[in-house]
């Protein structure tokens, strides 16, 4: 019986972390220019992670922020790691600087 328990026991144990959401799973992510900031060199843009699953989300994670023209092509980018990890339920915020001409940007993307 004592085994039996213990096998159950372990099979638990390793199941639940394949049902639990990785951090890719669980954050969402969105993006957009920073109005505070004005430079000649580019422009920062704000990089929000929302948790939406329950279990915090390791940090560690890299991003590519694109600065984007009205004609659909990248002019600028940068690549950034968000450092902290992100709270069940809640989200953190990332600044991030990418050198571009800013009087020709039209939007931001990330990924």
């Amino acid at each position: 019986m004592r085994r039996s328990l213990a096998a159950i026991a372990l099979i638990v144990g390793l199941a639940v972390p394949c049902f639990a959401g990785t951090a890719k799973d669980c954050l969402d992510l969105s993006v957009e220019r920073d109005g505070a900031v004005a430079s000649p060199q580019g422009i920062r843009a704000i990089v929000t992670f929302n948790n939406h699953c329950n279990d915090n989300a390791e940090g560690g994670l890299w991003v590519t922020v694109r600065a984007v023209d009205r004609g659909n092509k990248v002019i600028g980018s940068q690549v950034a790691r968000m450092g902290q990890a992100v709270p069940g339920r809640s989200h953190a915020e990332m600044r991030v600087f990418v050198k571009c001409d800013p009087e020709k940007v039209q939007s931001v993307t990330v990924e």
